[in-house]
This record gives structure tokens, C-alpha cells and sequence, in this order.
């Protein structure tokens, strides 16, 4: 009975955790596990932020026209600017991301 009142919440955790990892494709910050440990506060503050993001409109289509750089309207900007510089300076050589069958895309939701 709790599942239906679930699934909109559920859906809306989903697509922000979406266009997360979306921007740190876009900032080609992609971590190992070991690298993730040192960002972990980072990683943590993108999180928090974007699980809480009144912005989802504006994140995807600002993703969809392919800018450059993380946006100055997102709320987890310096969290996003911390984790790219670290993982520049941690990482150099990112191995490019491999979608997955699990992977979550956006849906069209109201801000």
C-alpha cells in the first residue's frame, strides 16, 4: 500500500541522482573507489545537494545543450569545481565511463 506514494518520491530521488552523475560525466570527474574515499566530502556535498535540487528542469536542459563547466545557478557548483579539480589533480587519466543495464536517465519532471 506504501509503495504507490513511494514510486513519485522514488522516481524524483532517481532523476537527480541522474543528472549528478550526468554533470560529473560533463566534468569528466569519475573517481576509483580508492580516489572516491579522498573526495568523500565532496562527493557527499553533490549528493546531498543534488538529492534536494528544485532545479531538475534547468539541470537537464542545460546538460542537453552540451555547455561546458557546471552551471551558475546549480546549487552543488563548488562542490562539482572541488571534485573536478581534485580528480585533475588526483587522477589525471580517467578511465571513460561505461553505461551500465542499471542506469537511470531523466524523466521529465515539474521544478
Amino acid at each position: 500500500m506504501s509503495r504507490p506514494m513511494l514510486a513519485p518520491l522514488a522516481a524524483r530521488f532517481d532523476t537527480r541522482m541522474s543528472l549528478r552523475r550526468r554533470m560529473m560525466d560533463n566534468l569528466s570527474v569519475r573517481p576509483s573507489q580508492e580516489d572516491a574515499l579522498r573526495m568523500q566530502t565532496e562527493l557527499r556535498a553533490s549528493l546531498l545537494t543534488c538529492a534536494s535540487c528544485r532545479k531538475i528542469a534547468a539541470c537537464a536542459a542545460w546538460l542537453d545543450q552540451g555547455h561546458p563547466g557546471v552551471p551558475m545557478f546549480c546549487a552543488a557548483r563548488e562542490a562539482f569545481l572541488r571534485l573536478e579539480e581534485l580528480c585533475d589533480e588526483i587522477a589525471p587519466e580517467c578511465p571513460e565511463p561505461q553505461a551500465t543495464e542499471t542506469e537511470v536517465h531523466p524523466v521529465k519532471l515539474a521544478d
